[in-house]
């Protein structure tokens, strides 16, 4: 008798798992509609999710919607799937917030990421600036996934990486504040800059040139083109180096030294070059400045320079504990040099410097 009712819990388990009590129920993949881009709104007070599906070779992309008074509640409550489909989250590429909604649900979406069993850590973050989430996804179209896919693997921002989620939820954790990549829509999906995160709201919008200098600072440069004084110029990418320093009162303070390789179009890459190179570490050297003034402005850290100088120095992290933004002294260096040249015309190759 004993060893039936050790026998009963897990009888119950098997028998349970066929109607999805512990487990998800089976579904065929006729009855899925795979949600690529997932936008989160306010509406009356209430959290309205629209979503996006990823179409394909038989259907095409359809916009789907639902409101609560959470974020469960609201995915809960989906409308508009056709019959007999069901909501398929475990292919969702990018979420976007409409600015409104950014001062209130940040924290709550990457908890329900976090804790959701279909949407992952790895899902780009995008904030609507302007406007709504449902009314960007209603503009867009179809081909919105593909071109947000496009923005988070290599914005213009001289070719920075979109957030996601993960690094967001790490980065609040760690300093209080994040930064989230903004877009709009004008004509088309564009980058606008970054939102600042700080304590879970939104505290502030960093301009392009704020914003360019933002991803120099937190090593997230890959490359991009400068246009200065009529020339072009291809930026390869940058070493970013912090070396902690002392302020004048003994506090920590940090040295950010930036080195820059450049390709100019339309020369052999030697023709002027060392005017370029000049303009463009003054043009460099100011997105840094525009960006740092940002940080102190909102008095947070949020590009993690602390963890910067701790990785610097990891035998003396202890020193670098009292680190803040609003009294911290940051100094900057930037170097640029011409390595070779490349042409702007369509099918022409580059040439070595």
């Amino acid at each position: 008798m004993k060893r039936l009712f050790l026998l009963l819990p897990a009888i119950f388990l098997l028998v349970s798992c066929g109607n999805g009590a512990f487990f998800p129920p089976s579904r065929e993949i006729e009855d899925m509609s795979l949600v690529r881009v997932l936008g989160i709104d306010l509406e009356d007070g209430n959290i309205k999710i629209t979503g996006l599906t990823a179409g394909g070779a038989s259907s095409e992309s359809a916009a789907f919607s639902g409101s609560g008074a959470t974020l469960s509640e609201a995915v809960g409550l989906l409308s508009r799937l056709p019959a007999g489909k069901n909501a398929v989250f475990s292919h969702v590429e990018s979420v976007l917030i409409g600015e409104k909604a950014a001062g209130r649900v940040i924290p709550e979406t990457l908890d329900f990421i976090s804790r959701s069993n279909e949407l992952r850590l790895g899902t780009r973050l995008f904030i609507v600036r302007g406007d709504t989430a449902a009314g960007l996804i209603e503009d867009s179209g179809g081909e919105l996934g593909d071109l947000l896919s496009l923005l988070g693997e290599n914005s213009p921002y001289l070719g920075v990486f979109a957030f996601t989620a993960g690094e967001c939820s790490a980065a609040l954790k760690r300093s209080g504040a994040c930064l989230i990549e903004c877009v709009k829509y004008d004509e088309n999906v564009a980058p606008c800059g970054f939102a600042a995160i700080r304590d879970g709201k939104l505290a502030l919008f960093l301009e392009e040139r704020a914003s360019e200098g933002a991803a120099i600072i937190m090593n997230r440069l890959q490359g991009g083109e400068v246009s200065l004084s009529g020339r072009t110029l291809m930026i390869n990418g940058a070493e970013t180096r912090f070396i902690p320093v002392e302020g004048p009162g003994g506090e920590p303070g940090a040295k950010l030294e930036v080195s820059l390789t450049a390709r100019l179009a339309g020369t052999d890459g030697r023709t002027n070059a060392g005017n370029a190179e000049d303009e463009l570490t003054l043009y460099v050297g100011e997105n840094i400045r525009l960006a740092l003034e940002a940080a102190l402005k909102l008095g947070a850290d949020i590009y993690d320079i602390r963890g910067s100088l701790m990785e610097a120095r990891p035998f003396s992290a202890g020193a670098f504990s009292g680190f803040s933004m609003p009294s911290a002294e940051i100094d900057w260096s930037v170097s640029a040099k011409i390595t070779g040249s490349f042409d702007l015309r369509e099918g022409a190759e580059s040439v070595a410097g």
